[in-house]
């Protein structure tokens, strides 16, 4: 440990047990002088003060020439660390430490080293230290390779054969029989396809890519040139098309996962360090995700280069767990359409658990307003349309004298001022067992959020909003924690419009639940209303939830 003393002047002391310079150097001429037989050797005399004054001077030189050999240590260099810097094409941001811009340094100059296991192991712990856990790659037995049929997923022509970009004008709806489509030319060397033309589409999303041989082209009573050809996945309107030389082929062997310690996993400027040092570290070929967890990535699931953290799923949804019931309309894979005049819903799946539910009557209208980027919405007319379910799993959580649930509905009323039921729980028969829960809207004013709670077949008891409900697009939760329950407007963190009661001690026994009507066998109530997603949680939510949900929620449907 450093002591002070009268050689550890400004610049002289080090953290160190070595004695400093100016001492050895003194040292070493008053031994060198005779140790006091030929001078007064008293520290306060003048001529060890001539001594002690040459050692200093003698010593700053030393110090200064060892600081300056020091620069061309990145883990040293101080002055001339923005120099260093610049000549490494590094830019610092303005809450980096000397020591983390040090470590950067250092480890930009090893970059010419490549992307060995050894280097790049030696990089991250540089840049990141004590955060840096373990690095990790993909074994050859554990790879994962796409496609499997690459002459079928991809189109392999000879290179430089005219290549050209044409953009889908249409939704593809129905699969696995012929379609006609309308489509529009975007760049290339041909405008229009022709018959037998291979082309791929949806190429950057996993899930939907395909290539599909046209077997007829044609004209639309608008005048808009069109093909006819059979799509084995559903696509979205607006999606690109492509001919030419088209390879599909993919591998997880150039995965990487590196782990961080919980810490540095919940700091974004650790992550952001990792990532830039990695980006350019790796291959260009190469991925990588980073996590504190040995689950969060598994090859041959997920997304390769994303990083789970916490409990957030891929797509962001702030509450990935409890959901019993979901039904989206941005998932056209999710719902069943009958063509038709306007064409129907007949069914769609509940995302939490792969049942399926069927349209009772005439199906809801199916529609493409732009909602949620371009995607569909159901339409209710308020006449006779409906979708009743019959799942056990969610009647099991409905069902009691206390039930403690959450609904989230992503809805545009048509006849706000109309009573209606958005989402309904019960019994199908008449009588005592008709006990049964209403979400929806009243007549009262301009329309108002109500809750309705029926005992049996002429009781009941209800409340409903102080505020009238807007014939917009919104985001309605009931949060339902017993015997209370209450309802909550775009609450995003504002004001919420609430509606409450307390249903009492009245046990339900339901045997269906509905979208836009009455559950019971005489349904009436009939909602006249678009919409979008509806969300069941095992749990009633707190408030800090049930605002991050509506605010996820706003923000997907754009309200």
């Amino acid at each position: 440990m450093a002591e002070f003393s009268a050689f550890t002047d400004f610049g002289h002391l080090e953290f160190s047990s070595r004695p400093p310079h100016g001492e050895l150097i003194y040292e070493q001429m008053v031994s060198d002088l005779g140790s006091g037989q030929n001078y007064d050797d008293d520290f306060d005399g003048p001529a060890m003060g001539r001594l002690y004054a040459d050692a200093m001077v003698f010593a700053d030189a030393k110090y200064a020439l060892e600081r300056a050999g020091s620069q061309f240590n990145p883990l040293k260099a101080v002055e001339l660390l923005p120099a260093l810097e610049s000549e490494y094409g590094l830019a610092p941001d303005a809450q980096a430490t000397i020591a983390e811009r040090q470590r950067d340094l250092a480890a930009a100059m090893r970059l010419a080293g490549g992307a060995s296991r050894v280097n790049v192991e030696t990089v991250l712990e540089m840049v990141l230290g004590d955060d840096f856990v373990e690095y990790e790659t993909v074994s050859v037995a554990d790879t994962v390779a796409t496609s499997a049929d690459p002459g079928a997923d991809g189109i392999y022509v000879k290179p430089g054969t005219p290549r050209s970009v044409f953009r889908l004008l249409d939704s593809v709806l129905f699969t696995g029989t012929p379609v006609t489509v309308a489509y529009e030319t975007v760049i290339g060397e041909t405008d229009a396809l022709a018959t037998g033309d291979r082309f791929a589409l949806d190429a950057g999303d996993y899930d939907r890519h395909e290539v599909v041989t046209v077997t007829s082209v044609g004209e639309d009573e608008d005048g808009r040139t069109t093909i006819t050809a059979t799509f084995e996945r559903p696509h979205t309107q607006g999606v690109l098309m492509a001919t030419g030389r088209h390879p599909y082929l993919g591998s997880t062997k150039r995965h990487n996962v590196v782990k961080l310690t919980e810490s540095g996993m919940a700091t974004a400027r650790t992550q952001a360090r990792a990532n830039r040092a990695l980006g350019q570290l790796l291959r260009g070929v190469s991925t990588w995700a980073l996590t504190d967890s040995d689950d969060a990535f598994t090859v041959g699931e997920g997304l390769l280069g994303v990083t789970l953290i916490g409990e957030d799923d891929l797509s962001g949804d702030p509450i990935p767990t409890g959901m019993v019931l979901h039904w989206d309309m941005q998932d056209p894979d999710s719902y069943e359409v009958t063509a038709g005049t306007p064409d129907r819903v007949t069914e769609i799946t509940n995302l939490a658990s792969s049942a399926t539910a069927t349209a009772v009557s005439n199906g809801p209208e199916f529609e493409s307003l732009g909602w949620g980027g371009g995607l569909h919405c159901m339409k209710l007319n308020g006449s006779d349309m409906r979708i009743i379910d019959t799942e056990a799993a969610v009647l099991a959580l409905l069902d009691g004298t206390e039930p403690a649930y959450t609904v989230y509905m992503v809805v545009e009323p048509l006849a706000p001022d109309a009573a209606a039921a958005f989402f309904g729980v019960g019994h199908s028969a008449k009588g005592v067992n008709q006990s049964s829960m209403l979400l929806g809207t009243t007549n009262t004013g301009n329309g108002r959020l109500r809750i309705e709670r029926f005992n049996d077949s002429s009781a009941g008891i209800a409340q409903e909003s102080s505020s009238d409900v807007a014939a917009a697009r919104q985001v309605i939760a009931w949060v339902v924690p017993g015997t209370t329950a209450s309802a909550y407007v775009n609450d995003g963190g504002s004001d919420p419009t609430n509606a409450s009661l307390d249903p009492g001690d009245n046990s339900m026994v339901p045997d269906r639940f509905a979208l836009g009507c009455r559950p019971s066998s005489s349904p009436g109530a009939f909602g006249n209303f678009r919409f979008a997603e509806l969300r069941i949680y095992s749990a009633a939510h707190n408030d800090e939830q049930q605002q991050s949900m509506s605010e996820y929620l706003m923000s997907k449907w754009a309200v």
